[in-house]
């Protein structure tokens, strides 16, 4: 475990910014209405979670997760909608080649159009943006207890979602090269990635 000073991959000095649930405005989960496409969405997890229904040609249920009360029942509605093994395979395929894609244009929106998420971002420049959750796919597999001290190459999670937010502040600042390279990450250590963006724990909230 990452977890103690002896551990190496324990840095005291790393500058992180961490996020987890719908208290932080860098969370899909964080409740605000913005802009997607056509729509206006009740936060980036609907989005994300529409735009999912829509690859799996449920249009009908696409519009039932815009319709849900927060970012938290979105996603459950869809888990419960698609938990049949062939659905989870094809979001597995569709979550690597197109969702992160669809992520990005959704986070682009809310960047445009929800000031406290823009000022939270721009005022993380220099830090680590580290989704704080035990998802290896978007987070980095660990609890900010955690994360915040551990370096990139001994993260067991990917941390897609800071990556996308890295990459957009820093387009946003006008810096060039990437803050931390995708190579970086786990590479002290033998990855697998999980099974589905289904096998989250209940508090491996975006």
């Amino acid at each position: 475990m990452v977890n103690t000073s002896d551990c190496p991959g324990y840095d005291p000095l790393q500058k992180a910014e961490c996020f987890k649930g719908h208290g932080c405005v860098m969370s899909n989960m964080y409740p605000c209405e913005f802009p997607y496409g056509k729509l206006i969405v009740k936060s980036s997890e609907h989005a994300y979670q529409y735009d999912k229904a829509l690859a799996l040609n449920k249009p009908d249920v696409a519009r039932a997760i815009l319709e849900t009360d927060d970012g938290y029942a979105a996603k459950r509605l869809a888990d419960e909608k698609f938990s049949n093994r062939n659905d989870k395979a094809l979001l597995k395929h569709w979550r690597v080649n197109q969702g992160v894609t669809s992520l990005e244009n959704i986070l682009q929106s809310k960047f445009e159009h929800v000031e406290e998420f823009k000022e939270a971002l721009i005022a993380s420049e220099g830090k680590l943006i580290i989704e704080a959750t035990y998802d290896t796919f978007w987070g980095v597999g660990f609890l900010e207890d955690i994360a915040a001290t551990c370096r990139p190459e001994y993260w067991p999670g990917k941390n897609k979602m800071g990556m996308l937010l890295m990459k957009m502040r820093d387009k946003y600042l006008g810096f060039p090269n990437e803050f931390l390279e995708e190579s970086t990450i786990g590479s002290k250590l033998d990855i697998k990635d999980d099974e589905s963006d289904n096998n989250r724990p209940p508090d491996a909230t975006r």
